[in-house]
């Protein structure tokens, strides 16, 4: 990680001496924070851009001089092709995803560009991750995020599986093409179906809510490789028809049915037949593939030159430009000064292919897991709705071979039957408890069988088990008193509410008995002993609280009753 620190203008000496240890120079700066600075000086150019439009807009309103006008729309256009240039840098910026670290661990799993494996790797990253995203789409249905919506995946799954659909044509490519009727027209259908998957990604990420969250360095590259593949299909059609003639020894019906299936309609009305035998009819709709061609090919070297982040790739660029110039070159070939200009368009190609890309469902099931809660036992026993005491160890030694106990249950085993003579019951076991361990044996799982073949072979020293006691579910009844109500104890709250009941209801209210005067004493010690003084008790009558103070029990009480607890 400290190999990653790039020094920010500070010499080190290095050595012992050197004031900054590596990995401490708070100066360095990694990968992430030169993109944070990056990012924070296009935002600060935007806002300046944005400021003076703003400026240059209001000036446009006040003003009525023409020359002034004039001079403000020509700020105005220099204004917008600034902003227009910062915010491609800063989309481009946001899209790119590179390491910033170190690609040494990496180089076991990507393979060059040399490796005839690259392709079945490519199809492999990009098969199973759209699995997963489907998965995430189909099981998160409030995400805390737009990034996770439904709509956001279902894009991010047609992007992935066109680039699979895209590695399985380069995988069929690269052996090389055949310069034959049926190989060309084959990979003339593939390249159909890569066009058209490319086709379905731009048009899922133009749309209004998926727009604004995706960079324009994405939509534009898919809008190039969709014209860039629907261009390579027309080519391969024009050179199966222009290099190849229908001969007495070719099979009339099967290249019939083959042109009939990558057309969906034929130009004015023609049968595949006919155009198959006549050779004119053959070259003009050769040529006007090949025309149709040239102009895919200028539409996406248009398009990339209007990305600023495409135009960072030369290799994309090379390759449009590779394919432009064979389509040029296959065109002349066939194009004589003599014949004069044909505007027959080329019909559209049918999308066929023979390897489609499909999402990889993930084999949850066939991960192994270890089960955190395994430990616990079974959850039918042990789970949140018991109550468990710790567990104790006894120690079991056996008389004549007799433990003093029956076992049962199926995992964990339970004593019953026990003998309250046996040392197992004096030293601490009860009715009803549970086996947990048997010596350093975990018991959870063990049925009675297996608990005693571990106890079955025991000397006269004993051993150790662990067990574990069931406790109420329900907490015990409190005492009544004066502070608790049922199960709920009595605040002053609820005194005085009982209070304002007897109050309303003067006929069920108990007439008690004035206390005479040698009983002032013992009045004395209740009042000492209660942790609450209600106001005193007024015989006139006026007030509501003329009754009887009731009785507290002390603090001392509750710590001296155990069943409280």
């Amino acid at each position: 990680m400290t190999d990653t620190l790039l020094p920010n203008g500070i010499k080190d000496s290095g050595g012992d001496s050197s004031y900054f240890r590596k990995g401490c120079n708070p100066f360095a700066q990694t990968g992430r924070s030169k993109l944070q600075n990056k990012r924070a000086s296009l935002n600060q150019q935007i806002i300046k851009q944005m400021r003076m439009r703003a400026g240059a807009e209001n000036l446009l309103k006040a003003t009525s001089n023409n020359k002034v006008k004039e001079m403000v729309l020509l700020e105005l256009s220099y204004v917008n092709a600034n902003l227009q240039l910062l915010m491609g840098q800063l989309e481009g910026l946001n899209s790119s995803v590179e390491v910033y670290q170190n690609t040494q661990c990496l180089s076991g799993y990507i393979s060059s560009s040399s490796d005839n494996k690259l392709n079945l790797l490519s199809i492999c990253q990009q098969q199973g991750p759209s699995g997963i995203l489907n998965h995430l789409k189909e099981t998160f249905t409030h995400t805390p995020s737009y990034d996770m919506s439904p709509a956001m995946l279902s894009m991010l799954i047609r992007m992935m599986l066109a680039q699979a659909q895209e590695c399985l044509f380069e995988k069929t490519a690269l052996p090389g093409i055949r310069n034959q009727f049926y190989s060309l027209m084959k990979m003339a259908q593939e390249a159909a179906k890569v066009s058209e998957t490319y086709d379905q990604v731009h048009q899922s990420m133009i749309q209004t809510p998926i727009k604004d969250n995706v960079p324009l360095f994405w939509s534009t590259m898919s809008q190039v490789k969709t014209n860039h593949y629907r261009s390579m299909a027309h080519y391969f059609v024009a050179s199966a028809l222009l290099d190849h003639q229908l001969g007495p020894s070719d099979d009339e019906d099967q290249q019939e049915k083959t042109l009939s299936q990558v057309y969906d309609r034929l130009p004015e009305g023609r049968s595949p037949l006919d155009i198959l035998k006549n050779k004119e009819e053959r070259e003009r709709i050769g040529k006007a593939h090949i025309r149709r061609a040239i102009l895919g090919h200028e539409e996406a070297l248009r398009i990339y030159g209007l990305c600023h982040h495409l135009n960072k790739l030369e290799v994309l660029e090379d390759i449009l430009k590779a394919s432009h110039q064979r389509s040029l070159n296959k065109y002349s070939e066939n194009d004589s000064e003599e014949e004069f200009t044909d505007y027959t368009e080329a019909p559209d190609i049918i999308s066929k292919t023979e390897h489609k890309a499909e999402m990889e469902v993930p084999a949850t099931t066939k991960v192994k897991v270890t089960d955190f809660f395994q430990r616990l036992g079974p959850l039918s026993v042990f789970s949140a709705k018991q109550r468990w005491t710790a567990p104790r160890t006894i120690r079991l030694r056996p008389e004549d071979r007799d433990l003093g106990f029956t076992l049962k249950g199926e995992s964990p085993v339970q004593v019953v039957s026990l003998d309250p003579l046996c040392p197992a019951a004096a030293d601490g076991l009860k009715e009803g408890d549970y086996i947990v361990a048997v010596g350093d044996t975990d018991c959870k799982w063990s049925s009675v069988s297996e608990v005693m073949r571990l106890l079955k072979d025991v000397d006269e020293e004993g051993i150790d088990i662990q067990v574990v006691s069931m406790m109420e579910s329900n907490p015990p009844m409190p005492t009544k008193s004066a502070t608790f109500c049922g199960n709920l104890p009595k605040t002053y709250s609820m005194i005085c509410l009982a209070y304002d009941d007897d109050d309303k209801n003067p006929k069920s209210r108990k007439v008690t008995k004035k206390s005479s005067f040698l009983s002032w004493g013992l009045k004395n010690k209740l009042k000492s002993a209660s942790t609450l003084s209600l106001p005193t008790a007024d015989h006139s009558g006026a007030l509501p609280w003329n009754k009887p103070c009731p009785t507290f029990p002390s603090s001392s009480s509750y710590n001296n009753d155990s069943s409280l607890y």
